[in-house]
Formats: structure tokens, C-alpha cells, sequence
């Protein structure tokens, strides 16, 4: 769960909007604090603090099961209306979302909230709103983009109400669609077989090599075809990557942790694979594999799959 960029933060943002809310505003930088407006009757406006959310390693190399929202940057802020987390796991953004009033005006003596991975992960499988109460009694919540507007309706107040912030440029937005015919033409790049394994009978899926909700790019180049249980190790479990070269990689320090928890059980069927991904005819995916394993490899410690035995 490698750190996303500010311009993929704000994509991401605009996205979750316009989805529900055409024409939504939103400043062309959401560093620190940011307006948001959505032009309804009447217009709904609040202040929002948008994070990415990253895994909370104290060790380098080492794979833990907590993810943390970074809040030193909100020092000396003395309002703000959500405070938001963003992260995507495979083709789907997720958001947590904190309460302000445990963090503002002062942060604390931790400058970031720590939480269960569990709780993005079930918020991912039942799009619905998640909530996880800490021991320190702050209620973390969890949810599918697609609920963000009403998330902050039930919060929004009127520009009045809140205090002057920094003037910002603002730019207008419309929900960015995908393409249908994305999954039918990789799968047929593939010749409908999973570059992982090779599978076929039908039961292949169509996966973007970078998050379509970071990159909106439904190009062949983006495009892998994979089964389904090697399309969750790719996008959801974090087990999987590739190199330019189309060389499969393996995240060693989470087959650590789940060794230590006894989840090895059926690793040879999922990772006992070829050393490399099955290549299509004449698309170029090397630059998108490559921006691809770079963030994986951000987060957890990483080797070729030629190297270790299942």
C-alpha cells in the first residue's frame, strides 16, 4: 500500500464527487486543508484534510496488518470539517475517515491514527460504511468512494459557517467514465488464459496494471488477464508483482506474517507459478508494469519468484 501522490489524491477525489455530484468544485491543490463545493440547492460547501493512507511498518522490510493516516501537517489548523484517508486496492478507492474533533486544533502526542487493515478490506468486500471503535474510544470509519458525498452531507456546512481559508483556484468537474470495452479486449490479448498461471475455462478477469482510479487509463498497455484467485493476489492481497521484463515477483514479507498465523496452507498451488507472465502480442506494457512494481515494492520486501521455492 504504497503512498499516493497528491495529483493521484485529488483524481481520486474528484472521482468519488462528480460520480455522485456533477460539476463539482474543487481547488487545483488540496495540500494541507481544502474547500470543497458541491453545487446543489443550496450549494454545500466544507473543509476538508485529504490523506493518503500507508501501511504502519515500524520495521523496514517488515509486513504489518495496521495502516495509519499521517497528521503531522495538520498542525496549527484550527478547523477543518472531515479528515480523510485515501488508498486503492485493485480498481477500487476507499476512503477512512477520522473525526476532526479528536485532532483538531491540537494534535496529539501521536502525529497519525493507526487502524486495522481488516476494516478497509471488509469495507471493500460489502461496500458499505465500516466502523472500528479504538481502545482510546476514537471511532474510525471505512467506505467505498462511491459513499463519500453522502458521507459529508450528513457533515457539510455553509461557506459563512467555517473560517476564511488561503484563496484557492478552483476548477469544475464531470465524473470520468470507463471503458466497456476494456475487459473483453484484454482478455482476448491474453487469448482468455491467466498470465500467471494459464488458466482458461472462461474463469479469467480483466485487471489494470496501474488502478484505473489513479490513472483512468483503459489502454491495452494497462491491461492484464489473470484468474481470479491471481487477480486478488495482485490487487487485494498484495502477494504479486511485475517487472518490466514481465519477471513475477513475490512480497516476502507478507508470506511472512501469514507463515506466522499459519495461512501457508495451499501457497504451492497459488505461487508454485512460471517465473515470468505470459506475454502479449504486439502491446508494450513495460512502462506501466514498471510504474506498477515500483509502488508495490514501496511497501513490504520483495523477490523474484525464480528464486524462491514453494
Amino acid at each position: 500500500m504504497a503512498k499516493i501522490p497528491e495529483p493521484l489524491l485529488r483524481r481520486i477525489l474528484v472521482d468519488a464527487l462528480t460520480v455522485a455530484v456533477p460539476d463539482a468544485q474543487v481547488p487545483t491543490s488540496i495540500v494541507s486543508v481544502a474547500r470543497i463545493v458541491l453545487p446543489l440547492a443550496p450549494p454545500r460547501a466544507f473543509d476538508v484534510a485529504v490523506r493518503t493512507i500507508t501501511r504502519d511498518t515500524r520495521e523496514a522490510g517488515k509486513w504489518e496488518d495496521r495502516l495509519k493516516i499521517q497528521l503531522t501537517s495538520l498542525k496549527g489548523i484550527a478547523h477543518v470539517d472531515a479528515i480523510l484517508g485515501l488508498t486503492v486496492i485493485g480498481d477500487e478507492p476507499l476512503i477512512v475517515s477520522i473525526d476532526p474533533g479528536d485532532h483538531i486544533p491540537t494534535i496529539g502526542s501521536s502525529n497519525s491514527v493507526q487502524f486495522p487493515e481488516a476494516l478497509v478490506l471488509e469495507a471493500l468486500a460489502t461496500q458499505q460504511e465500516v466502523t472500528h471503535r479504538k481502545d482510546n474510544g476514537e471511532l474510525v470509519r471505512a467506505f467505498p468512494s462511491s459513499l463519500l458525498v453522502p458521507f459529508l452531507l450528513r457533515r457539510a456546512v455553509s461557506p459563512a459557517a467555517t473560517p476564511t481559508l488561503p484563496e484557492a483556484t478552483y476548477r469544475t468537474y464531470r465524473a470520468r467514465t470507463r471503458s466497456s470495452a476494456f475487459s473483453p479486449a484484454i482478455r482476448a490479448l491474453f487469448r482468455h488464459r491467466c498470465a500467471v498461471c494459464g488458466v482458461a475455462l472462461g474463469l479469467v478477469e480483466a485487471a489494470h496494471i496501474l488502478p484505473h482510479a489513479m490513472s483512468g487509463d483503459d489502454s491495452e498497455a494497462n491491461g492484464l488477464c489473470l484468474c481470479p484467485t491471481h487477480h486478488a493476489a495482485f490487487d487485494t492481497a498484495d502477494l504479486l508483482s511485475f517487472s518490466s521484463d514481465r519477471t513475477i515477483w513475490i512480497n516476502t514479507a507478507k508470506l511472512e506474517l501469514l507463515e506466522s498465523r499459519g495461512l501457508m496452507d495451499g501457497a504451492h498451488l497459488v505461487l508454485a507459478t512460471a517465473s515470468s507472465a505470459l506475454t502479449p502480442v504486439d502491446v508494450n506494457q513495460s512502462a506501466q508494469l514498471q510504474e506498477r512494481h515500483s509502488l508495490d515494492r514501496e511497501d513490504g520486501a520483495w523477490a523474484p519468484r525464480h528464486d524462491l521455492t514453494f
